[in-house]
């Protein structure tokens, strides 16, 4: 039985909620994220530059993994996309946590990517710009995009990474 946590956060836009991670997928059916989204320049937690055109470039695919530092399922799912991390070496894993400062619990942000030893940068989506792009509504979802940003996957449990990579 498919769980659907009451854990909803609401940012005023954009409606996060708490799943647990189901077999299904969303068709991947050619969305692609937007040239000015793969260009950006995003900071992480640790103040370092990252670009996801950067990321994709020689190959490799980009794990976009939106998550919560509250939200149970996420924190399920965050050793099998550590280990995933670990194990390819063109995959880049990016995690994205949506919403406004006043939102996002920051100290508990930090607190559970330092519990989790999360080895993949983690950014920020203040902005939703992101989020609404993928179109993701809920956590946790993980979109695998592929070289000209297209989205090769988009579900809630990590994907059969070998068939993607």
């Amino acid at each position: 039985m498919e769980f659907l946590a009451t854990c909803v956060l609401s940012t005023g836009v954009f409606l996060h909620s708490c799943s647990s991670p189901s077999n299904s997928a969303q068709p991947a059916a050619a969305l692609v994220l937007p040239s000015d989204l793969l260009s950006a320049s995003m900071r992480d937690m640790n103040g370092k530059t990252l670009v996801i055109a950067d990321k994709l470039a020689g190959g490799n695919r980009v794990a976009l993994v939106f998550w919560q530092a509250w939200c149970s399922p996420c924190r399920a799912e965050a050793p099998h996309l550590a280990a995933a991390s670990r194990a390819y070496s063109n995959l880049e894993i990016i995690g994205v946590v949506s919403g406004p400062d006043e939102s996002v619990d920051a100290v508990l942000l930090e607190k559970t990517i330092a519990e989790l030893s999360l080895p993949y940068p983690t950014v920020r989506d203040r902005s939703l710009d992101l989020t609404r792009a993928l179109d993701v509504r809920g956590t946790p979802t993980i979109v695998v995009l592929g070289a000209k940003g297209q989205v090769l996957y988009q579900g809630h449990k990590s994907p059969d990474w070998k068939a993607l990579l």
